[in-house]
């Protein structure tokens, strides 16, 4: 076996054990969800992620055994498996030392390394995306139409995963343009590729027409609806942007990214690793951006830099950071109520993994409780082995305001608040009242009963 596969497959070990091992976030518990509830797509995402929780369903009965993240091994293979669509990419024009340096700074990268063990949609985007390259990569080698409809296939698989797979069309054409490589460029082949990715993504359009396009239209809203108001408001968001990005890829490996020493058969990837990540610095001016949003850009930027650090001191110096940091996130998450430099558990992103532990025994003993956020709904529903939903137009729209179980049968229920939200006007419509309510833990329970 090759040094690389050696490292491949430890690095994979590693990671199983550590997503078996650690509770599941808020919202990987409403991804669960979701795989209990299988969709041809979802209010908030297309249905990748839910296919991945589907698939870890057979690996629930090791929850016996303290290993209920072993729901998240499907997943995680998936997003170790993109490592090997990377390799297959390179193939032989680079040699296995720089192979074994991409993956080793990918591993102890942020969002491939520690976080990739963390199943979001953007597991599946990221795999689909590194698809997309090969598909491309070939096509602008060899064109013609298996390999138009072949990379339009791949678009349209991405798509099913996460909408920002649509960034990936127009970059290749400009890379291609960029190239002249103008018969790849075809319009025969265009058309054909543009019927591969729409015979892939039908699921995702299907859906959405069922649905008067709420998903397409919840998503443009979140990145593109313009919500500064000032200047003030938009230089916050774009050094808020900015400062995330410095601090995931760091300001040395955006500097050797940028260079172009690679061979000019790489040229692509500063389309497919720039492309995301300016697009979302132009989008930043009207909406707050996610980090995590260019992640898939991440990856090609990533293996620039190892490609153009010839002399490797800044890898050596980013993982060594990279692991340090990925220690100490990982003994806060072993450990999410105790303080960690005197900092306040309950502001860290590992304070979710205990967020609702208070409710979790009414959550098994009540099959009436209805949870008021997405997030509660989730990591209630996770612990009581069932589906615990949040109640139907309380707080922010989510797959619990399109499903039935969102809405009560029975005369009487209970809503855990986490938060004050106004009640929807359907309750009183449906005969619904207020009879009591109770302070529990940091949560008010508020019980309902349907006037005779």
């Amino acid at each position: 076996m090759s040094a690389y596969f050696k490292i491949w497959w430890i690095a994979l070990a590693t990671k199983l054990v550590l997503a078996a091992t650690l509770p599941l976030s808020n919202d990987e518990a409403y991804y669960w969800v979701w795989g209990h509830h299988l969709q041809w797509s979802y209010f908030d995402h297309p249905a990748g992620v839910a296919v991945l929780f589907w698939l870890g369903q057979p690996l629930e009965w090791l929850r016996e055994f303290g290993l209920g993240g072993a729901v998240r091994w499907p997943a995680v293979v998936m997003a170790h498996s993109t490592f090997l669509l990377l390799r297959s990419y390179f193939d032989n024009r680079i040699s296995e030392k720089s192979q074994i340096d991409i993956l080793l700074i990918l591993v102890c990268s942020p969002f491939f390394g520690l976080g990739s063990i963390v199943v979001t949609p953007d597991i599946p985007h990221v795999f689909t995306w590194t698809l997309g390259l090969l598909a491309f990569q070939r096509h602008s080698q060899r064109p013609s139409l298996s390999s138009a409809v072949t990379f339009g296939a791949a678009l349209g698989v991405g798509f099913c995963a996460k909408y920002h797979m649509v960034l990936f069309f127009p970059l290749a054409i400009f890379a291609l343009m960029g190239d002249r490589n103008w018969r790849a460029l075809a319009p025969k082949f265009l058309a054909f590729g543009l019927l591969g990715g729409i015979a892939t993504s039908a699921p995702v359009w299907g859906w959405n027409l069922a649905h008067d396009w709420v998903s397409f239209r919840f998503q443009l809203g979140h990145g593109l609806d313009p919500e500064a108001r000032s200047t003030v408001q938009i230089a916050e968001q774009l050094g808020s942007y900015v400062g995330g990005q410095l601090a995931i890829l760091s300001p040395l490996v955006l500097l050797y990214a940028w260079r172009r020493r690679e061979s000019r058969a790489f040229s692509a990837l500063h389309w497919f690793g720039w492309g995301p990540v300016l697009f979302f610095l132009l989008t930043s001016s009207r909406s707050p951006v996610e980090a995590n949003w260019p992640i898939a850009g991440h990856l090609s930027l990533l293996a620039l830099a190892v490609l153009n650090d010839s002399k490797r001191w800044a890898q050596r110096a980013m993982m060594s950071l990279w692991t340090f940091v990925s220690i100490a996130v990982l003994v806060q998450a072993f450990a999410p109520e105790s303080p960690i430099l005197n900092s306040d558990p309950t502001k860290l992103k590992t304070w979710e993994f205990v967020r609702f532990k208070a409710l979790a025994p009414i959550a098994k003993e009540n099959p009436n409780l209805f949870a008021s956020s997405y997030q509660m709904a989730g990591a209630l529903s996770f612990e009581a082995g069932r589906t615990v939903a949040k109640l139907k137009g309380i707080n922010r729209t989510d797959f619990f305001d399109l499903h039935p179980s969102g809405i009560p049968t029975t005369p009487t229920f209970t809503v855990a608040l986490e938060n004050d939200w106004p009640w929807p006007e359907w309750l009183a419509e449906a005969g619904y009242h207020i009879v009591s309510s109770e302070s529990f833990d940091r949560f008010k329970l508020v019980h309902f009963a349907r006037s005779q």
